[in-house]
């Protein structure tokens, strides 16, 4: 998995094609597609991992936020419901 964005001491962390923002110190996830940008769709294994990663921070009293726009054949959609089912 790849990240862009800010880890928690506000340096730019470099990798793609999921992006996070930490915005007063709450995570922000865009989820881009795993392979083919906006067109590709994430295993439930990788939303899992996400799911951990959301349960762990809503631990911690954090909001997490995430954004879908792999939106190619509906996959933001499908997506986003499971993730949310998970956490």
């Amino acid at each position: 998995m790849r990240v862009s964005g800010f880890d928690g001491h506000r340096r730019k962390v470099l990798m793609t094609p999921l992006k996070v923002w930490r915005s007063s110190c709450d995570p922000v996830l865009g989820f881009h597609g795993p392979q083919a940008l906006y067109a590709s769709s994430y295993s439930e294994k990788q939303l899992q991992e996400f799911a951990n990663k959301f349960k762990h921070w809503k631990d911690e009293g954090h909001s997490v936020w995430a954004f879908f726009n792999n939106d190619i054949h509906m996959h933001a959609l499908h997506n986003a419901e499971k993730l949310k089912e998970m956490v």
